[in-house]
C-alpha cells in the first residue's frame, strides 16, 4: 500500500467532493430517483479503484414535502482487508472520512492558528461534523465511533494524521460510573 501525502489525500477528497456537488439530486418523482441511482451504480461499478463513490435513494421532508433524493458518499475500497484495514462496514467508510474532515479542520481551526488582534478566533464544532459524516452515510454517530482502531491503523498505514485522543474530537468515551469508594 503506497503512502500518500496529508495534502495528497486532502486533494483527492476535496476532488471528489466538488464533483459530487455538481452531481446532486433532489426531486419529487421517485422513478426519476431511482433511474438516476441506477446510473449512478453502474458508472462506479469499476474494480480496483482506491476509493468509489457509492449512491443510495433515500425519502427526505423538503419544505413540508415527500421528496426522493439520491446521496453520494465515498467508500474507500482500496483500503478495506486484506488490503487495509477498514471492514466493509459503512460506519468503518464513514469514521475514516471524518478523520479525514476532522484533520484539515484542526489544522484550520485549532493548530498553530494565527489570529490578529480584532479578529474572531475561529471555532470549529466537530461534534456537528461527526454528526453530519454519520448522517451522510446514513448511520448512528455511537456505532461509528467504536471503528476508531482501524481507523487510526489504516491512518498509520499510509502515513496519515489522525485526530487527537481527545473526547472533544473523536466521541467514543464510554461514561464511567463509579460505585463506592475511590481508591
Amino acid at each position: 500500500m503506497a503512502k500518500m501525502s496529508n495534502d495528497q489525500f486532502n486533494e483527492m477528497l476535496h476532488q471528489l467532493i466538488q464533483e459530487e456537488r455538481a452531481r446532486q439530486l433532489l426531486t419529487s418523482d421517485p422513478e426519476r430517483a431511482a433511474e438516476e441511482l441506477a446510473l449512478r451504480e453502474a458508472r462506479d461499478s469499476v474494480e480496483n479503484q482506491l476509493v468509489v463513490m457509492a449512491a443510495e435513494q433515500r425519502t427526505i421532508m423538503h419544505k413540508g414535502k415527500k421528496r426522493y433524493g439520491v446521496f453520494r458518499f465515498p467508500l474507500f475500497i482500496g483500503f478495506q482487508a486484506p488490503d487495509g484495514f477498514l471492514t466493509p462496514r459503512r460506519e468503518s467508510h464513514a469514521l475514516f472520512m471524518y478523520n479525514a474532515a476532522g484533520c484539515r479542520t484542526y489544522e484550520n481551526t485549532v493548530k498553530d492558528v494565527i489570529v490578529y488582534e480584532g479578529d474572531k478566533d475561529p471555532v470549529a464544532n466537530f461534534r456537528q461534523l461527526f454528526e453530519g459524516v454519520a448522517r451522510l452515510y446514513g448511520v448512528k454517530p455511537h456505532v461509528m465511533a467504536k471503528f476508531w482502531p482501524q481507523v487510526d491503523k489504516q491512518c498509520e498505514a499510509i502515513g496519515y494524521s489522525v485526530l487527537p485522543n481527545e473526547e472533544q474530537y473523536r466521541f467514543n468515551r464510554v461514561p464511567e460510573i463509579f460505585i463506592g469508594d475511590k481508591q
